[in-house]
């Protein structure tokens, strides 16, 4: 056994203390400066724009002059780690201080800089991001979420992250809990479905790391794929480059692992020898992605409009987590149904250019060099007198003692180290294993998959199969109604198809269609009487009807059948909830309880139950407020309502610790009027009305008619009474829970304007179109404002394509709104489309601007400009305003380009080639107050043409020589293809006329 070690670095290790101290844990401020955003007011439906957020909305007017803003933090800190959470800006984890090395864990962007890459807008870069679906990034980026802080019995604190998203009220948390003694984050995530649908789940826990030139990805994988799933490339190297290293990607790339079998991944930078470790079991924690924005300069110009930071301060990749393989996948959730998982996130440094391999405790780096083995270890917690064993088979090569530390790496050389692999093993001085793997790590070779292959197999299937397989995918991808219109496809090739019945059944429901989904779901029971996916669907369904015996029939059917009997359960507690069987109804949710104990929706209901049958409950209440989502305002409420004295810090709880304040009071509020209980829901709403932040039209409308189921129309007429005055707001009607809400309140007041624009926004929000377009027919009768006016003017624009009364609604709703530039936008290109774009130019330019202009007026302006000729006035636009791109655009530029262009070839058949000379060469650069950088391979063929063609008229034969060889060196249509490069006719084009220039040149 070779028994001496030659010790690379001298390091001083700290032994561990006798105890850790306790994890501090407060609450308090931080002030950053901040690039504001605007929360537009209107509603946005996927109808008639395209986009999926309803009932959120737009948060695409980003503005230009930073100002230091406030936020409410949460802070988290041990001997090793400071977490800083800001709960305002989508529970985002805005800073991990590394103590060990006085520097950010993460990319710290140091200010509030949103560019256009959410799904509503405005996103930011840094620090961890709860990447949360439907798609793409999240609506919750830069709002408010519910978090607060619990203290452990352990001495350590977590930080509790939560929302109930709006679009499906999927509930997700996170605990991010910091350990004394322990220099990492453990992570703890779940998702759950309280409702009765079937809703996509899609979640990347996204982290950012600098981008220098030092930063690589570290992967112990063999495949790599893209965004889609769809192409594939070898690691670590692909087509003889290596893919490790962030310097040789020209431009943006996403990387995901395929098939790998390890639990770690993450990055490393070689020259700052620092790096981020994540840690979760594969098998659960599928998704190993990264992103880089890519080294040309269009992917650093968009860096820098996410921080004030210069070229080499801005560049950061994102080194993601999920449960899904790629961001093409989603997952469903089954009604109540969760999924949770765990993960380990922790700064390592001093390990020269990366790791091989690290778990939760010890990350490793295992070069062989000389012959030598050398190692170079860290450890998230001290370990005094740690045992290193270096072994081949059942021969020790070498026994070692030493202490392990966050705080410094710690480095151990075998000399002459045999050929083949090596066993390492540390343990602590308990003997526990701390590490073992083999080096070199084993990595599992995986071929592409065949994709041309599984899709032939795909056709050879049954019509309906393909059929509904392609239903299934719309769904999943949250495209409602063309997985509803497809799933009448398969159920029109086999009208049998259950599983085609009880999907559509489960739209039909979720859109409040309640007869509908009965009658899917009928079908479906006459095929198969034994599936409880239609018994449960039809159950629901029933219950929405208030036909609880129905219901109850239901529910026993699930019950006998195996599939979910928790689930007959909660239907038959229910529906005695509405019988007021309070006995029953417990027994039947204490069944449900029992089967799935962890589930909070059946624990919800068995409390409910248990209040509503006189039973004392608040013993129970008081040990699961901090478990298992402390931030769940539901156990609060349950409180309030059982014991009168919880009431005022119930409701100080939802003031100071919940995020979307309407929205989770309107959920505790369904929850109750779901089980028949009118006045505790009316109670709850009665608490949130006194205090000081804000009630809104949506909770006074429940209020009024929860006090008339209740029984007291007089105190009901009362408070439908303060309806009057109220504005709109940022709360829009979503749930079907609320339509018959706005049915009686339509019919105590028949005159609110604002209930039957609320009516129509609910109506749109379920896809419900001719319903929506009658209530608001019904509010501009009335006398109803802008949201009413514009969506019958979106109506008539998209949906009846006429243009005449969609503009006439537009002037009416700017009339109302004179300052809402969301109208000015649509109408100009209302107006366009009818062939008066003179007219809508007059329109933008005389546009009131108590606020800079949209960036997409803008860019409509500028391009207007451009089809009129107007290349000054587009030149001139374009350098005094202020720019910021959605993901990937490059739209300023390209105006900018065809702007001088135009103008170029204006001044070259005039004869003031000098003029049209400094034109075509001004458009081959890339003003930085456009935010937009020049792409990895040009494709500006046009302009080399003309700009060649003029420098030939100057007699500078050379120049222009040389112009045309740029030019005809470019892609064109027949080159092979290039990520994110586009040719189009124009390119094509001028690649072969320049190349036609040199040719007679010659």
């Amino acid at each position: 056994m070779t028994r001496l070690f030659s010790v690379l670095l001298v390091v001083f290790t700290v032994a561990a203390p006798a105890s850790a101290d306790p994890v501090k844990a407060w609450e308090g401020t931080l002030d950053l400066p901040t690039y504001p955003w605007i929360d537009d007011p209107n509603p946005v439906y996927q109808e008639y724009e395209g986009r999926i957020y309803y009932p959120y909305t737009r948060q695409d007017h980003l503005l230009d002059e930073k100002e230091m803003r406030t936020y409410r933090a949460l802070y988290l800190e041990n001997e090793y780690l400071k977490i800083t959470c800001l709960p305002e800006l989508g529970g985002r984890i805005h800073s991990v201080w590394d103590k060990t090395t006085n520097e950010e864990m993460f990319h710290n962007p140091g200010v509030i800089k949103p560019a256009l890459i959410a799904m509503r807008g405005a996103w930011i870069a840094g620090g961890i991001e709860w990447n949360v679906g439907p798609q793409g990034h999240t609506v919750t980026i830069v709002s408010p979420v519910d978090a607060t802080i619990v203290k452990n019995d352990d001495g350590s604190a977590t930080l509790v992250i939560g929302n109930t998203e709006k679009m499906f009220r999927t509930r997700w948390t996170v605990r991010v809990t910091l350990h004394p003694g322990k220099a990492y984050l453990d992570e703890s995530i779940r998702m759950f479905n309280p409702t009765d649908g079937t809703h996509t789940y899609y979640f990347w826990n996204n982290t950012a790391f600098p981008n220098l030139d030092g930063t690589r990805f570290i992967y112990p994988m063999s495949l790599g794929s893209n965004h889609n799933g769809d192409e594939f490339f070898t690691w670590p190297v692909n087509d003889g480059v290596d893919m490790t290293y962030l310097k040789n990607y020209p431009t943006m790339a996403s990387v995901f692992a395929y098939g790998c079998d390890q639990d770690f991944f993450g990055a490393y930078d070689v020259d700052l020898d620092r790096g981020i470790v994540s840690h979760a079991n594969h098998h659960i924690v599928q998704g190993k992605k990264a992103w880089t924005w890519g080294e040309d300069d269009f992917g650093v110009m968009s860096q820098m409009g996410l921080t004030d930071g210069n070229r080499e301060e801005a560049p950061y990749i994102e080194v993601q987590t999920g449960p899904l393989l790629t961001q093409a996948d989603y997952g469903f959730l089954k009604p109540h149904e969760e999924i949770s998982w765990r993960e380990y996130w922790y700064p390592v440094h001093g390990l020269g250019d990366g790791f091989e391999f690290a778990n939760r405790d010890v990350a490793v780096n295992a070069k062989r060099e000389g012959g030598a083995l050398n190692l170079a270890l860290i450890a998230t917690a001290e370990f005094a007198g740690a045992r290193l064993t270096l072994s081949q088979g059942e021969r020790v090569l070498a026994e070692k003692n030493f202490d392990l530390s966050p705080r410094n790496s710690h480095m151990e050389s075998l000399a002459n180290a045999p050929e083949g692999p090596i066993d390492i093993t540390v343990r602590d001085r308990a003997g526990n294993t701390l590490l073992a793997y083999a080096t070199p790590l084993a990595i599992t070779s995986v071929d592409a998959p065949d994709l041309e292959g599984e899709a032939a197999w795909q056709k050879t299937l049954p019509e309906d199969t393909q059929l509904f397989m392609a239903a299934q995918l719309l769904d999943r991808k949250n495209r409602p109604e063309a997985a509803r219109e497809k799933y009448e496809e398969v159920l029109a090739v086999s009208p049998g198809h259950v599983d085609a019945l009880n999907a559509l059944a489960t739209l039909l429901l979720e859109r409040g269609d309640y007869e509908g989904c009965i009658a899917q779901t009928k079908k479906a029971i006459r095929v198969d009487e034994e599936s409880s996916d239609a018994w449960y669907l039809q159950g629901a369904a029933q219950l929405a009807l208030g036909q609880a015996d129905d219901a109850i029939v239901s529910g026993y059917k699930v019950v006998q059948g195996s599939e979910d009997i928790a689930r007959g359960y909660s239907l038959v507690g229910r529906a005695k909830m509405l019988q007021k069987d309070f006995p029953a109804a417990v027994e039947a949710f204490a069944q449900a309880h029992h089967l799935g104990p962890e589930n909070s929706r059946y624990r919800d209901w068995w409390l409910a139950g248990r209040y509503a049958n006189e039973e004392a409950i608040i013993a129970d209440l008081e040990p699961l407020r901090d478990a298992v989502d402390p931030t769940d305002f539901m156990l609060h409420a349950l409180a309030a309502v059982a014991d009168p004295a919880e009431g005022e810090g119930v409701l100080a709880f939802w003031e100071q610790e919940s995020g979307e304040r309407i929205f989770t009071l309107m959920e505790v509020v369904t929850f109750f009027t779901n089980l028949g209980l009118y006045e505790e829901a009316a109670t709850i709403l009665e608490g949130a009305r006194q205090t000081d932040r804000g009630y809104g039209p949506i909770p006074l409308l429940a209020h009024a008619w929860c006090q008339a189921k209740a029984g007291d129309d007089a105190a009901a007429m009362a408070t439908l009474l303060q309806l009057e005055g109220m504005a709109l707001g940022l709360d829009f009607p979503a749930r079907p829970e609320m339509r018959p809400v706005l049915a009686w309140a339509a019919k105590q007041q028949p005159d609110s304007v604002l209930v039957a624009t609320l009516q129509g926004m609910l109506e749109a929000g379920l896809y419900n179109r001719s319903a929506a377009v009658a209530h608001w027919k019904t509010a501009v009768a009335k006398g109803g404002g802008s949201i009413p006016q514009r969506l019958l003017g979106l109506d008539a624009w998209k949906v009846e394509k006429d243009l005449a009364k969609a503009a006439a609604h537009y002037r009416k709703a700017i009339a109302a709104s004179p300052e809402d530039q969301v109208l000015y936008r649509d109408l100009s290109q209302i107006l366009a489309a009818d062939e008066k774009k003179g007219e809508a130019i007059a329109l933008l330019e005389g546009m009131p601007e108590a606020v800079p202009a949209r960036f997409d007026i803008v860019l409509w302006r500028a391009r207007a400009y451009v089809d009129e000729g107007r290349f000054d006035d587009c030149l001139n636009l374009l350098k005094n305003s202020t720019f910021t791109n959605f993901e990937g655009s490059t739209r300023p530029h390209d105006i900018f380009e065809d702007a001088l262009l135009g103008r170029g070839k204006v001044r070259f058949e005039a004869g003031d080639f000098d003029g049209a000379l400094a034109d075509f060469t001004e458009a081959l650069t890339y003003p930085e107050y456009l935010e937009v950088g020049a792409r990895y391979v040009l494709t500006d063929a046009e302009l080399r043409y003309w700009q060649g063609k003029t420098l030939a008229k100057l007699g500078k034969a050379d120049e222009a020589r040389a112009a045309w060889e740029i030019g005809a060196a470019q892609p064109t249509k027949d080159a092979p293809k290039q990520p994110y490069i586009n040719v189009n006719d124009a390119q094509d084009l001028h690649v072969k006329k320049c190349a036609t220039a040199l040719e007679l040149m010659n």
